[in-house]
């Protein structure tokens, strides 16, 4: 099937293009231009966007989808995540949720992380885990799974805390050869004991353009410089490092560098409720720590076209023109908002429609059609979200009472934003 949208507001990083026909096919944008022809046919749907953004799908560069479980766990402030993690040992009660979510099936963790991703927007995910069989990665979204990765730098020295989550840090960055990605989280943490960290990623030779570095908490200015000077990449979560740490790192700094910074949620575990939610936290969080705003375009690149570029896929998705993968975002234009404050304030219930690779994720319930017609569909269902009727992939509902039933009681965990009455 064919996707028009007309007199459409198409907002990327750099360009905000009005009065433009958007033409989704074969899974890509084929067009995306102010006006011109609009195409028919009898396998075309037009849509009339003149009071619609359309927005590049939202990329989550750093989740664990394993860890897709609430309450947050944590009795923080924490020096290092290696002081957290023993905690996590040594008392059961801080971490019931945690040990709660290890009854839950985990496919089904799976799926709960790619609806938490699905509700906010997002349609690329990065599971940073160990490599698990490919069922778990049979799901609705862009779920990316190849790359290399580590979990922290020390795993050898304190494997009960932290094991390994490849062939060690060495090969694991060989393997990509320069091009894939090797992800590692750094220097969580605000002491000495991980404040090394990075030197000993540099002693190992693995800043590279294609290393991505997760949080850098503790990095001082010789560390940016040499983050900055290798090419790697940086990940921001400043939920986690709120809740964890109570302080985040020079991200001010990063960006003065030109290091390429893009936004990451983290794990339901610590951090943000979902990657809108996570937006809203980052640019509180920058205000605060920095006495400065941040501006929106910046934001709205961390979680576009950074993590885009930063992944090796810069040239097909994070971006809405022509010949990139047909990922949309479609909100409501508010009239007393720019384009990007609309975005920021943006629920759950307020998208219109979201697709991947030009099928539909979820949206209004007007929808319900477009859903159905894809034959090789896994199937849809309906689903009320902030009183609004909406329509999504899958069965989102379904899962959650598996859940209920896997645990024995009822829950209902809020990056899941549809209804209660829905349960019932």
């Amino acid at each position: 099937m064919r996707i028009v949208f007309v007199n459409a507001t198409v907002v990327n990083t750099d360009t905000t293009l009005s009065d433009c026909t958007v033409v989704v096919e074969h899974g890509k944008f084929e067009r995306v231009e102010p006006g011109g022809p609009i195409p028919g046919g009898p396998d075309t749907a037009t849509f009339d966007a003149g009071d619609w953004l359309l927005f590049p799908g939202l990329i989550n560069i750093h989740d664990h989808l394993r860890g897709s479980w609430l309450p947050r766990c944590g009795n923080g402030p924490y020096e290092n995540v290696y002081q957290w993690l023993r905690e996590l040992h040594a008392k059961p009660s801080v971490f019931a949720p945690a040990r709660e979510r290890d009854r839950i099936d985990g496919h089904r963790l799976y799926w709960l992380g790619t609806y938490k991703n699905l509700f906010s927007g997002v349609t690329t995910v990065v599971d940073h885990y160990v490599r698990l069989d490919s069922s778990f990665y049979q799901l609705p979204i862009r779920l990316i799974t190849e790359f290399g990765r580590e979990g922290v730098v020390r795993s050898h020295r304190e494997p009960q805390l932290w094991p390994s989550w490849g062939e060690g840090i060495v090969e694991e960055f060989r393997k990509c050869r320069g091009i894939s990605p090797f992800i590692i989280h750094v220097e969580e943490g605000v002491d000495e004991e991980t404040g090394t960290e990075l030197r000993r990623l540099e002693q190992l030779g693995v800043l590279a353009q294609n290393t991505i570095l997760i949080h850098g908490i503790g990095f001082d200015e010789e560390d940016i410089a040499l983050v900055a000077q290798c090419g790697c990449h940086m990940v921001w979560c400043p939920a986690t490092h709120e809740f964890l740490y109570r302080r985040t790192g020079n991200v001010a700094r990063w960006l003065e560098l030109g290091i390429n910074t893009s936004l990451g949620t983290d794990s339901s575990l610590t951090g943000g409720l979902n990657l809108l939610d996570e937006m809203r936290t980052a640019q509180r969080c920058y205000s605060q720590t920095f006495g400065q705003s941040l501006r929106l375009e910046v934001l709205f690149g961390m979680v576009t076209s950074n993590p885009a570029r930063a992944l090796g896929m810069g040239d097909t998705i994070g971006r809405v023109e022509r010949g990139f993968a047909a990922d949309l975002l479609v909100l409501e234009r508010d009239t007393d908002r720019a384009p990007l404050e609309t975005l920021l304030q943006a629920e759950p219930k307020d998208i219109v429609l979201l697709l991947q690779d030009g099928q539909p994720r979820f949206g209004d319930e007007r929808f319900q059609w477009l859903f159905e017609s894809d034959p090789q569909s896994i199937g849809s269902s309906p689903v009320i979200v902030g009183g609004r009727a909406k329509w999504v992939v899958g069965d989102p509902v379904g899962l959650l009472r598996a859940v209920q039933g896997d645990i024995g009681r009822r829950y209902r965990p809020a990056f899941l934003p549809f209804d209660d009455s829905e349960l019932n």
